[in-house]
């Protein structure tokens, strides 16, 4: 009874849509069809051969076989989902640790940041600067031409300073026109320059 009765729930997941149940139901069939052919043999309906005599081990193995394919197949499955998931969550990262208008990072990851590169400075024994800049008269200028220019030339701006900075420092909007820029590693000179 119980292959049919695996058969039945591996016929209910496929007509739910679970495309991986045609790999079960194909192994719990051959098994089912060898219980069968077996169980015919037992009776005297069949009769004796060797395919009879060997069929629950024959149905057996190849059940076995195709449930470990189903089961690589899973497993390749599941991969797949846990790359997907991690690439997600990196872009979720992404898009929580950067402003949306300039691409740079954000505040809060910026203070995250400087904290980090001082304890980093500060065990290695190297300088760490901070660049601050401010856009002189801005609010006139978005009065003056609007909201949207002003975005544009926050925007601009942001590229330059990403133009202007190391690979290894970090940039980030601090706050309405208010950048800064973490440069760890470097002298007072460096970050003049």
């Amino acid at each position: 009874v119980s292959p049919w009765l695996a058969i039945l729930a591996g016929v209910v997941c496929l007509w739910r849509g679970y495309r991986p149940s045609i790999y079960f139901l194909t192994a719990w069939g051959i098994l089912g069809v060898s219980v069968l052919i077996t169980t015919l043999n037992e009776v005297g309906v069949l009769p004796p051969s060797d395919l009879a005599q060997n069929a629950m081990a024959l149905g057996t193995t190849v059940e076995s076989l195709i449930l470990s394919l189903a089961l690589g197949a899973r497993i390749r499955s599941l991969k797949r989902e846990k790359e997907t998931l991690a690439q997600s969550a990196q872009r979720f990262r992404d898009l929580s640790n950067t402003d949306s208008l300039t691409g740079l990072y954000n505040r809060r990851y910026f203070l995250d940041q400087l904290e980090g590169s001082l304890g980093k400075g500060r065990d290695a024994g190297w300088d760490v600067c901070l660049l601050m800049l401010d856009v002189d008269d801005f609010k006139s200028f978005n009065d003056g031409y609007g909201h949207d220019q002003g975005d544009l030339v926050l925007a601009g701006l942001s590229r330059v300073i990403e133009q202007c900075v190391r690979k290894s420092d970090i940039p980030c909007r601090w706050g309405g026109e208010e950048f800064a820029v973490i440069l760890p590693s470097a002298g007072l000179q460096e970050a003049a320059q």
